[in-house]
């Protein structure tokens, strides 16, 4: 196919974002690319509505079923994309939980917590026990979460193919829980990739 200028829409994620730069950044090609970040069903209507092309999405093991149930309801193809990533509680070096070395889910109740305010994040609210957290604070962009992260006061549950780069924040591994993140990318069913758009999702992987 012609090669055309990327147009991305994913769920919240740094990963994502950091790969889609620096294939961006190296490419031969000089096109003004695309990428838009939101809630997953958001992601899924955006590609269904031919707004963006990929979809990228994230979601726990055990809803896996459900997810490729939706996706079918939008009628798009899907793939795996990443290998699937445990989740961690993910803190600021400043935070009063810096010095532990791993976390009880059910403490998560005890320190306030960010998340995003789509709505699959708050049915992950559920999941992890604290649905009716005292201390919950929502966002709608990575800039606002993270900044809530580093003020030391919040925490947070994320998925990590490796532990961050950035010294400021810690991992904490789950002492009773074992949550797994699973990926995929979406595509409108009678779509084909372009070479471009190929070598991007193997960037990605």
């Amino acid at each position: 196919m012609e090669e055309h200028p990327l147009n991305i829409s994913t769920y919240y994620s740094t990963l994502i974002m950091e790969r889609f730069l620096k294939f961006h950044n190296a490419s031969d090609y000089k096109f003004s690319d695309k990428i838009k970040e939101m809630g997953h069903r958001e992601v899924l209507e955006c590609v269904s509505s031919g707004e963006s092309e990929i979809g990228i999405i994230f979601y726990i093991e055990e809803k896996e079923k459900k997810y490729m149930k939706l996706i079918e309801e939008y009628n798009l193809f899907s793939e795996t994309l990443l290998k699937p990533m445990p989740m961690y509680v993910l803190i600021h070096k400043n935070h009063p939980l810096a010095n532990m070395k791993e976390m009880k889910a059910a403490n998560l109740n005890d320190y306030p917590y960010v998340t995003y305010g789509d709505t699959s994040a708050r049915n992950f609210l559920y999941i992890l026990g604290i649905k009716d957290h005292p201390e919950l604070l929502e966002v709608w962009d990575r800039g606002s979460f993270y900044d809530a992260l580093k003020s030391g006061k919040y925490l947070t549950v994320m998925a990590f193919q490796n532990p961050p780069r950035d010294k400021d924040f810690m991992l904490l591994p789950f002492e009773d829980k074992k949550i797994v993140m699973c990926s995929a990318y979406v595509t409108a069913k009678n779509y084909r990739l372009s070479k471009r758009e190929k070598e991007f999702i193997q960037f990605i992987r």
